[in-house]
């Protein structure tokens, strides 16, 4: 069945990151970094199936090699925390052929990024046993002009302006009046702008949805993909976390704490459509009885009382549905909260990494020093720490 899965970041020089080193981890080839003068090659080349760059219509044709495409853009952006690239992780629906999958994949980067100046390198990836099939996009966070050159501003001064549409002046704390230069000019207060679109909250909302509406383009009707979140669309469910490779080691019988915490959540998604089930039949068989009353056929009056207002249909009752939701959703959050406590961790050590790695100035790429989640709880689990859980 197809899923939905789509993540944006940043590659920026603040953290560590190199649009180059990510580009050879997509592409699985060894790529060459001018500026650092240094090679960087990940490997793993037999789990990339396919890659390719899209340009806009006025670029150099040589930026079509991604090598060039994304060292021009390393170059050109000077400041040490400069964020160079975009990054995006598109889940492929498995009812795609490869066909499908690098046709949906292209119309996506030439409606949403090329036709808006932005280059952009794909590559589609397989796990090694050809499942979880899914796209990698590397996007320069800078658009190019009409000549085919890096356009030179991201952001621009402009005033701020309150609900009226008028200017915010500074006011003196001392004085209680608007502040004035040495000209004797009055001040206003001043805002960085983004110029550039893909650091607008907006337009990456925007990637995600037409993601979505792209591959329901060949999905059937059953099959159709949603970006919106369950409480966007007004369903009690919770959102599972991404696995990624403690999946695999989940099968293997390597126990991960992140994998037991989806299956619970599956779980808890279950038993909700088994009580809004329970609730639809209750308001069928209410408003049933309900005309039967209206048209003078006053009878089935017992039965109702019989089952207590509830219907079962050969399912649980609503009561102990209700109940087992109660206990298996303290579960859920117990487990998330520890495991939204490992995951804040790791982002502080990581930026502390990151930070450190950045003010060295290291050509070297930066190994991480994060607390694996699924790693750690994962060996508490295999040792018998962890306790016992009912499925």
């Amino acid at each position: 069945m197809a899923i939905y899965y789509s993540k944006i970041s940043n590659v920026s020089r603040a953290k560590g990151s190199n649009s180059l080193a990510t580009l050879s981890y997509i592409t699985g080839e060894k790529v060459y970094d001018d500026k650092l003068d240094k090679n960087y090659s990940y490997g793993r080349n037999e789990r990339v199936v396919y890659h390719n760059t899209i340009i806009p219509t006025q670029c150099n044709e040589t930026w079509k090699n991604p090598e060039t495409l994304f060292n021009s853009i390393e170059n050109f952006e000077t400041k040490s925390n400069a964020r160079t690239a975009k990054k995006i992780i598109l889940a492929l629906p498995k009812e795609f052929n490869q066909s499908e999958q690098i046709e949906t994949i292209e119309n996506y980067i030439k409606e949403n990024l090329t036709s808006k100046n932005y280059p952009c390198t794909y590559a589609i990836h397989y796990d090694k046993d050809n499942q979880n099939p899914h796209a990698h996009l590397l996007i320069p966070n800078r658009q190019v002009d009409e000549n085919g050159n890096w356009c030179q501003t991201k952001t621009r001064k402009d005033y701020a302006l309150d609900e009226n549409g008028e200017r915010v002046p500074i006011i003196d704390k001392k004085t209680g009046k608007q502040k004035v230069d040495k000209q004797n000019r009055k001040q206003w207060k001043r805002i960085n702008v983004e110029v550039n679109p893909l650091d607008n909250k907006s337009t990456l909302q925007e990637l995600r949805e037409q993601w979505a509406i792209q591959c329901n383009k060949l999905l059937a009707t059953e099959q159709q993909i949603d970006h919106r979140s369950y409480k966007e669309r007004g369903l009690n469910r919770r959102g599972q976390y991404h696995e990624g490779y403690a999946h695999h080691k989940h099968q293997r019988g390597d126990i991960q704490e992140v994998c037991l915490i989806n299956e619970e959540i599956k779980q808890y998604n279950k038993l909700q459509e088994q009580l809004e089930q329970l609730e639809q039949e209750e308001i069928s068989t209410v408003l049933n009885y309900t005309d039967k009353v209206i048209g003078g056929v006053n009878n089935g009056t017992k039965g109702l009382a019989g089952q207590n207002g509830r219907t079962n249909s050969g399912v649980r009752s609503y009561e102990t549905i209700s109940n087992e939701i109660g206990e298996r959703e303290q579960r859920v959050n117990e487990i998330c909260r520890r495991e939204g406590e490992l995951r804040r961790q790791n982002g502080r050590l990581r930026n502390a990494a990151g930070s450190r790695d950045s003010q060295k100035q290291k050509s070297k790429h930066p190994k991480s020093s994060t607390i694996k989640l699924s790693n750690q709880l994962g060996r508490s689990r295999s040792k018998g720490k962890g306790g016992g859980r009912s499925m």
